[in-house]
């Protein structure tokens, strides 16, 4: 997850977005230490 978050936020810069919304309804579950790296 390390790698994607890294990867996302390379994306993000390089296109020059600067929010990002991501829709957790219908989440099942999960680990939400494995997420905060898109949070940061």
């Amino acid at each position: 997850m390390e790698d994607f978050a890294e990867d996302v936020k390379d994306y993000l810069d390089d296109q020059g977005i600067r929010n990002l919304i991501i829709d957790l309804r219908d989440n099942g579950g999960g680990g939400f230490f494995v997420g905060l790296g898109l949070a940061e």
